[in-house]
């Protein structure tokens, strides 16, 4: 249904000249749709003339009903109401005439009036469907045709009031609900008025969705914009007998046909970044499995109940054990509700098995920095880092001031965090070393993720000062080789990822000074934005006897230069 549209051989005169509008929605493929169980039909305009619709062979592939545009506001008649409303009654059909709402243009009660001299009345011949009231988004201009909630409810009692004057008939109303909300405040005033809901889903037909709030059931609804029939595709709720009764404004009651699909939502478990959904479903006609759609935070996710139920085969022993279902999902962290739709064997008319909620819990690492200590050797970092998608030790990134210096892996053994976390255990202490320039610096850790979640901060970063950055570093060998001693180790300064000097002396005089420069993977390893040239590897010359050889980093920046590990004592 819709606004007028001018098609090819329709003047100006005849309707707005407007440009046709697309419809937001495609076309639902003909293999889908709602229960066969419903009474099919569908509705047009001129927008598809009469001379192009088979109407014999709609109602052959089982069309019981149309409803006809016959005016628009009070300006506008339908060059094919006319020879749409003869072809439909000559084969038999069900039809009725529709209006569409222009409130801005005239009255309730002079719509109403125009809508009746050309075609909208209502006689009780059983074949005549109840006139109807399109009212939905204005094509063309403001949603709601710049009347208020008040203005809109007040002209819509002005068309009720008219059309019941005019034919007797409290007349339908086709709209959607968003439109009702924003346009009426979703009024409830309009309980009497038979309902026609606008709703086009894309793979679950079970019903028009939310309802205005004047409503708890419908009659008809249109669930497509294009398919098997020309025009919109509707469904009567109720059987042909009940779309008789509809037609003579009699009180047969209207009610959807019943699903043979059972089962049960037996659970919701929360888990780490997931839920786990699981109960059974079944056909009350077949043995054979069936399919269940999970929805949770709008992701539908279909799967087959198949695993074994021996209760189920105890309380339905026709259809046998084969219909549990467990399935894990991923969901967001918190409070989450998961719904499940059990679908029959024939695909149609399924059945909610209900919703229940869960608290999922973040599957991202966490932890704590326990402390950041400065040491002559730099920062001494310690704390506990837990993924909760795994048992096993994780990556932890220390950070100075937002950039990552170092790695660890929190893999030390801590039976505090193994009673607070029993499944995970103990294996998730870590402590290291980090360089830290001289100056005020923040220090974070971070844990690196396994699996669901990402990356994340392990307890909260701590601030430490180091009032100066003085060489630091190893003296690894001092190996006697004729008459020299070979010395090796490395050191480096916090100030600089350069290479530094260093100095050998032995027995406390200066003998030799060389570039840390050699390259040692170890140390980029365990201080990564200093890099791996730290290195140093040389020879010096002793004379006979006991000899006492240190090293020393000579200072960049701040600081003073520094022993370089310990001192050792050599003998040639």
């Amino acid at each position: 249904m819709g606004y007028s549209r001018v098609v090819a051989g329709e003047s100006a005169a005849n309707g707005p000249a407007v440009s046709p509008k697309t419809r937001s929605l495609s076309a639902v493929p003909a293999a889908a749709g709602p229960s066969s169980a419903y009474v099919r039909g569908f509705d047009v305009s001129a927008w598809q003339p009469n001379s192009g619709i088979n109407w014999a062979s709609h109602y052959a592939n089982g069309a019981r009903f149309a409803y006809i545009k016959a005016t628009e506001g009070t300006t506008y008649r339908s060059s094919q109401f006319g020879a749409q409303w003869a072809a439909s009654s000559n084969v038999g059909m069900l039809r009725g005439a529709y209006v569409f709402a222009t409130p801005n243009t005239a009255s309730g009660a002079a719509t109403a009036d125009y809508f009746v001299a050309n075609g909208g009345g209502w006689t009780a011949d059983g074949r005549t469907l109840p006139p109807m009231l399109d009212i939905e988004n204005n094509p063309y201009g403001a949603e709601c045709y710049g009347l208020s909630q008040t203005a809109m409810v007040s002209w819509l009692q002005s068309f009720n009031a008219e059309m019941v004057k005019k034919t007797g008939r409290t007349p339908a109303i086709y709209t959607n609900v968003s439109w009702w909300k924003n346009c009426t405040g979703n009024s409830a005033a309009f309980g009497a008025n038979p309902y026609v809901p606008a709703f086009w889903p894309s793979t679950n037909f079970t019903g028009p969705g939310t309802l205005g709030a004047s409503w708890k059931s419908w009659h008809v609804w249109q669930w497509a914009d294009a398919g098997t029939f020309p025009g919109d595709q509707d469904v009567f709720n109720g059987s042909a007998s009940a779309l008789t009764a509809f037609a003579l404004n009699r009180s047969e009651s209207v009610a959807a046909p019943t699903s043979t699909a059972i089962g049960h939502l037996d659970k919701v478990a929360g888990g780490s970044g997931t839920v786990t959904v699981s109960g059974w479903a079944a056909d009350s006609t077949t043995a054979s499995s069936t399919k269940v759609t999970v929805t949770v935070n709008g992701v539908a996710t279909s799967v087959t109940a198949s695993s074994a139920r021996p209760d189920v085969a105890r309380a339905y022993p026709k259809q046998g054990r084969a219909h549990g279902f467990s399935v894990t999902v991923d969901a967001p962290v918190g409070k989450t509700t998961a719904c499940v739709t059990a679908f029959p064997s024939s695909g149609a008319l399924t059945k909610s098995l209900g919703c229940s909620t869960a608290t999922v819990a973040n599957p991202s690492p966490h932890g704590a920095l326990d402390a950041a200590k400065v040491t002559t050797a730099g920062v001494t970092v310690s704390g506990w880092a837990i993924d909760p998608d795994t048992s096993a030790s994780i990556r932890v990134q220390a950070k100075v001031d937002g950039q990552v210096v170092q790695t660890l892996t929190a893999s030390a053994n801590r039976s505090d965090i193994a009673r607070a976390y029993p499944t995970a255990g103990a294996k998730h202490g870590f402590t290291g070393t980090v360089l830290v320039p001289s100056g005020k610096h923040t220090v974070c850790m971070t844990g690196v993720n396994v699996g669901r979640g990402a990356d994340a901060a392990v307890g909260s970063c701590k601030t430490v000062t180091i009032s100066a950055s003085s060489p630091r570093g190893a003296f690894d060998s001092a190996k006697v080789t004729g008459s020299a001693v070979a010395v090796a180790g490395w050191a480096l300064d916090p100030d600089t990822s350069a290479p530094i000097t260093v100095q050998i002396a032995v027995d406390g005089t200066t003998v030799k000074s060389v570039k840390a420069e050699v390259s040692r993977s170890d140390i980029a390893r365990a201080y990564p934005k200093a890099g791996a040239k730290h290195g140093f590897s040389t020879t010096v010359a002793v004379p006979s006897g006991s000899h006492l050889v240190c090293i020393a980093g000579v200072n960049v920046g701040a600081g003073t230069n520094a022993a370089v590990g310990g001192c050792k004592t050599v003998t040639r």
